[in-house]
C-alpha cells in the first residue's frame, strides 16, 4: 500500500473551494488503495483519512486583522512540527498546496530540509491558481513534479520560469451532484430567498476576486431595472469600509461562508451564477453550476472557457461590461458548452496515479 500524505492550509472547512477538493482527491486515494494522510487546519470532521491538525484555525475564517497576523506567526513554527510526522509516516509522495510559498515565509526551509532526509519520497506542489509568486520559484525547484489544474495555470508557472518537464497538466476533479428538493426549500427559506430571482456568487469575498467589480455592476446596471437581488456567499476576506459599504443587506446579499450542502441549493436555485476573478483557474462554482446545468458569466483569462464559451467569459476589470454581460445572460440563459463531464472524478483520479506512479 502505497502511502501519501496531503499538506494543506484547510481540509474540514467546507467553505472553501481547497478543502472540498481535497477531500474528494483523498476519498478517491483511499479508494484506490492508497494510505492517506492529510495534514491540515485544527477544524474537525469525519473522514476516512489519518489527519493531522496542526496549524490554526485561520484560512477557513473571516478576515480578522492582526489576529490573523499572528496566527500566521504561529503557524509558520508549526512547520517545524512536521518534520517527526512525516519521518514517521515515511511516504512515497508528499503534495503540497501551493498556497504555502504565497506569503513569506518559514515553510520552504522546513519541505527543503525534509526533501534532503527523505531520499525516496517524492515531493509534488499542486498549484491552484495564478497566485504563486515569482519569487518562489527557487523555492519549489526542489519538487519533483508540480501539478496544474488548469491551462493559465501551467502558462503562468511556465512564464515563472518552472522547468516545463516538471509541469503536469491535471484538471480539478468535480463531483456529479444532485440536489435535494427539500434541503433546497428549506435553505431559501432560511435565508428569505423563498420565491427570490437572484444572482449568486460564492468565493472569497474581497477586490482581488472582482466582487467590488461585480456589486458595481449589479448596482449600475441591474438592481434598478430588473428584480432580481445579488446574493454573496463565502469568507469575507476584506476589511475595506468603501467595498462593505456596498453590500446593503437588501439587494446585495452577503451570507457569509455556507456549508457545501447549502451552496448547492442556492446554485440549483439562482437565476445566474458569476464569478469573475481575474486569478481563477477554472473557478469551481462555474463547474458546479454546469454540472446543475445553470446559466453562468465565466472568470477572465481561462482558456479552457475561451475556447467553447467565450461570450460568457466576463472582461477583467471593467464594470459596465460585466453590467452588460449580466443582463445579457438574465435574458438569455445561455448555457455554458465546456465538457465539465471531463472532470469528473473517475477521469481525474487516474492523472494522478499515473503521475504517482510514474515519479
Amino acid at each position: 500500500m502505497k502511502k501519501i500524505i496531503i499538506v494543506t492550509p484547510l481540509f474540514y472547512s467546507d467553505a472553501s473551494g481547497a478543502s472540498i477538493y481535497y477531500q474528494s482527491l483523498a476519498s478517491l486515494l483511499v479508494e484506490a488503495g492508497y494510505e492517506v494522510h492529510v495534514i491540515s487546519d485544527k477544524e474537525e470532521g469525519e473522514s476516512r483519512v489519518h489527519y493531522l491538525g496542526l496549524f490554526p484555525c485561520r484560512c477557513g475564517r473571516d478576515k480578522r486583522g492582526l489576529l490573523d497576523m499572528w496566527l500566521y506567526l504561529i503557524q509558520n513554527f508549526q512547520y517545524f512540527k512536521l518534520r517527526e510526522y512525516v519521518l514517521r509516516v515515511n511516504p512515497d509522495v508528499i503534495l503540497v498546496h501551493s498556497s504555502f510559498y504565497n506569503h513569506p515565509g518559514l515553510f520552504s526551509l522546513v519541505i527543503n530540509r525534509l526533501s534532503r532526509l527523505l531520499a525516496n519520497t517524492k515531493f509534488v506542489l499542486d498549484v491552484r491558481d495564478r497566485l504563486l509568486p515569482f519569487q518562489a520559484v527557487e523555492s519549489i525547484s526542489n519538487y519533483d513534479a508540480v501539478i496544474a489544474c488548469s491551462l493559465n495555470v501551467a502558462g503562468h508557472l511556465y512564464g515563472m520560469g518552472v522547468e516545463s518537464g516538471k509541469v503536469v497538466h491535471i484538471p480539478v476533479i468535480q463531483d456529479k451532484y444532485e440536489v435535494n428538493s427539500h434541503l433546497k426549500q428549506d435553505v431559501l427559506g432560511e435565508y428569505g430567498l423563498t420565491g427570490i430571482k437572484f444572482i449568486l456568487y460564492a468565493g472569497l469575498i474581497k477586490e482581488s476576486k472582482g466582487v467590488d467589480v461585480l456589486i458595481s455592476a449589479y448596482k449600475k446596471h441591474i438592481e434598478n431595472k430588473q428584480p432580481v437581488k445579488l446574493v454573496l456567499v463565502g469568507l469575507l476576506k476584506t476589511m475595506n469600509r468603501s467595498m462593505l459599504d456596498l453590500i446593503d443587506g437588501e439587494s446585495v446579499l452577503y451570507l457569509g461562508a455556507l456549508s457545501h450542502s447549502k451552496l448547492l441549493c442556492l446554485i440549483d436555485s439562482a437565476e445566474l451564477i458569476v464569478n469573475i476573478s481575474p486569478s481563477e483557474s477554472l473557478s469551481r462554482i462555474a463547474l458546479e453550476a454546469m454540472v446543475l446545468n445553470k446559466p453562468v458569466v465565466l472568470p477572465p483569462n481561462v482558456p479552457e472557457y475561451m475556447e467553447f464559451d467565450s461570450g460568457l467569459v466576463a472582461a477583467a476589470g471593467g464594470v459596465d461590461s460585466v453590467g452588460a454581460l449580466l443582463a445579457r445572460q438574465l435574458d438569455d440563459r445561455i448555457l455554458a458548452s465546456y465538457p465539465v463531464e471531463n472532470h469528473y472524478p473517475e477521469s481525474i483520479i487516474q492523472g494522478y496515479i499515473a503521475l504517482f506512479d510514474e515519479l
